[in-house]
């Protein structure tokens, strides 16, 4: 998951935790008990596809190559063996169909190896009785026989691993946009008593807080652009909420700007620089979110 999804993660925990703390609170609330349920559903499948989303490809890779000079070795062993017994009795046949040396093992691509692997295999069977002194034996196929199946299986599973990881991560996606629902409708319940439980409301708004570990925050992200799509800089902007001033600064000398750690809410950025016309965005901040934010100016 990523560190923001991670954040997502542990909020859910926070919530049900402390929910699950005040049942006699949340139990009477307005679908806060079917909202919690699915947020608990939510959190259980959040750590599944997490473990899926983990898994090394490069040691199924890894195996896979092992099993595959295994069975080039098998291959090559049983070919020379089949080929001297051809020679020795003159079955021109088996001799075209088993004169396979080590190198064709070596250059081939994963599944000429095993269609390889299978012809020795097939060939071999047939007259197994007449093998013993050669080195072929009903033991010795049985072994040749699983490397071939093994090789076999293990030729999707580097394909199978990485559809894996990559369903793993849409489903990450998914489950996050449900637990945001979940504890949004909740929030919504907790809402009607405010006034009168205020500490498990106050407790409630704590745990629903994001705390993305091991960076600072970036709340916006933005730049300023002239009619041209050329960077603008040094243009002033004055960011407020609720009529109030926030902070004012000016964009760099790509005319790009970011804001940190701006709690949640609905702010109005207006840019300012002489020669255009003033520009206002309404920007929506999301806790533990990054907004980015394009600002044309148009001259005058």
């Amino acid at each position: 998951m990523t560190n923001l999804q991670e954040a997502r993660d542990r909020m859910f925990r926070n919530i049900i935790g402390i929910s699950d703390e005040n049942p006699i609170l949340t139990e009477n609330l307005p679908d806060y008990t079917t909202n919690l349920g699915n947020l608990k559903t939510v959190v259980s499948e959040l750590r599944v596809a997490a473990e899926e989303q983990k898994i090394d490809t490069k040691g199924v890779t890894r195996y896979k190559l092992q099993l595959r000079n295994q069975l080039n070795t098998l291959g090559a062993d049983n070919a020379r063996k089949l080929t001297a017994y051809a020679r020795l009795t003159n079955n021109q046949e088996l001799l075209g169909k088993a004169n396979y040396c080590a190198s064709d093992f070596v250059r081939s691509i994963d599944y000429s190896i095993k269609d390889y692997a299978e012809i020795i295999y097939d060939c071999a069977e047939p007259i197994i009785d007449q093998l013993a002194r050669f080195g072929i034996t009903a033991a010795t196929q049985s072994e040749f026989r699983s490397a071939i199946d093994e090789y076999f299986d293990a030729m999707a599973s580097p394909a199978l691993v990485k559809i894996n990881r990559i369903q793993a991560t849409e489903k990450i996606v998914k489950l996050i946009d449900t637990g945001n629902t979940c504890v949004a409708n909740m929030a919504a319940a907790v809402e009607t008593i405010r006034l009168s439980e205020p500490i498990f409301y106050l407790g409630f708004k704590t745990a629903q807080k994001v705390t993305v570990r091991g960076r600072v925050k970036l709340s916006v992200k933005g730049q300023t652009f002239d009619a041209n799509d050329e960077p603008l800089p040094r243009v002033t902007m004055t960011v407020t909420l609720n009529g109030a001033i926030v902070l004012v600064k000016k964009t760099s000398a790509n005319g790009g700007f970011n804001i940190k750690s701006l709690p949640t809410g609905t702010y109005q950025f207006t840019f300012k620089k002489a020669g255009y016309g003033d520009q206002t965005v309404v920007v929506n901040v999301n806790d533990g979110e990054m907004t980015r934010v394009k600002v044309k100016m148009i001259n005058v």
